[in-house]
């Protein structure tokens, strides 16, 4: 397999190994590709809580932002 990568990621990919994590950019590369799957069992792990947690309810937009800011209660519509 032939992939072809920006300079930046060159330089991102030759910075860990130089800096002595990891022996070479495959390692490197192998390390991303773990990160990006424990990522993705974390949010579909995530949605299936999500579904599983009960009906949909309706919730005012301001209160919503407010409770994230602030802890105020919820307003629900």
């Amino acid at each position: 397999m032939t992939i072809t990568l920006s300079p930046e990621l060159v330089a991102r990919i030759e910075d860990k190994v130089a800096r002595g994590g990891y022996r070479d950019a495959n390692e490197v590369i192998g390390a991303a590709l773990e990160l990006l799957d424990a990522d993705t069992r974390r949010l579909r792990d995530a949605v299936e809580e999500g579904l599983a947690s009960g009906d949909p309810v309706e919730v005012d937009l301001d209160s919503l932002k407010a409770h994230v800011k602030t802890g105020a209660p919820l307003r629900f519509l």
